[in-house]
């Protein structure tokens, strides 16, 4: 078989990954056979993409090329994928959205690419949890509801203790990963991280705050309670709970 993206940010011509609704319930099928014999990244399908399109799947793979930096689940290989797709993603987003050309579509193709083949080891996390029923009840684009979550969730993750850790590497194994992304980054600390991927959202025509896309205060339980029912939040190298996803959403 053969695939050829519409897009730069899912990656799904990469994983063996693919997504169904039944009503307002998301539903993610996985095998092999979904991954295809020759896959061709040709930026002359991505011509006719509105600017939106452009930002919030660009988003997109900037999420899993987080996320799958963080994961549980992360390894060598992973690792390498997830870091080239941000090198790039992180210099060529905000101008693949703003002025789009040849040059800026094939780098947020590959990008996109190589992040869809490090989320196929190890799967998203947190982020990717709670952008399912922000899609499936405000009807906010996918990357476009990552990218809400995805800044806090990066402070979240850094601020982890022993008590609240889920990768089985330890501690110190994660708080020198997450100084390891933030060295990708260009960025010091996780504050100076979440404030440049906010910077990041808006740059791109984004809002940063769920209040501007309908979501109320009455909302977050049930936001709270569809995002744990989901397997993604396994793989966050911090535990989250009932609490603490409150908290952050209400911020």
């Amino acid at each position: 078989s053969i695939m050829i993206p519409t897009t730069s940010g899912t990656g799904s011509e990469s994983t063996p990954f693919a997504v169904l609704y039944q009503g307002t319930t998301k539903r993610s099928l996985s095998h092999s056979s979904m991954l295809p014999d020759v896959v061709i990244l040709d930026p002359t399908f991505l011509e006719s993409l509105p600017s939106p399109i452009v930002a919030s799947s660009g988003w997109d793979a900037l999420a899993q090329g987080l996320e799958s930096f963080w994961s549980v689940h992360s390894n060598a290989t992973s690792t390498i994928l997830s870091e080239r797709s941000l090198r790039v993603t992180l210099t060529s987003l905000v101008d693949n959205v703003k002025n789009p050309n040849r040059t800026t579509r094939e780098k947020m193709l590959v990008a996109s690419n190589l992040a869809g083949q490090a989320i196929a080891i190890t799967r998203t996390t947190a982020a990717h949890a709670v952008s399912y029923p922000l899609t499936a009840h405000f009807h906010i684009p996918h990357g476009y509801a990552v990218a809400l979550t995805l800044p806090s969730f990066l402070e979240f993750n850094a601020a982890v203790d022993a008590t609240t850790l889920q990768d089985v590497r330890g501690i110190n194994w994660l708080t020198q990963r997450m100084k390891d992304l933030f060295a990708i980054m260009g960025v010091a600390t996780a504050a100076q991280a979440k404030e440049k991927l906010v910077c990041l959202m808006q740059d791109t025509g984004l809002n940063t705050r769920l209040s501007q896309l309908g979501v109320t205060a009455q909302d977050l339980h049930m936001i709270v309670t569809e995002s744990l029912g989901s397997n993604r939040m396994a793989n966050n190298p911090r535990q989250v709970d009932r609490e603490n996803l409150n908290h952050l959403l209400e911020k």
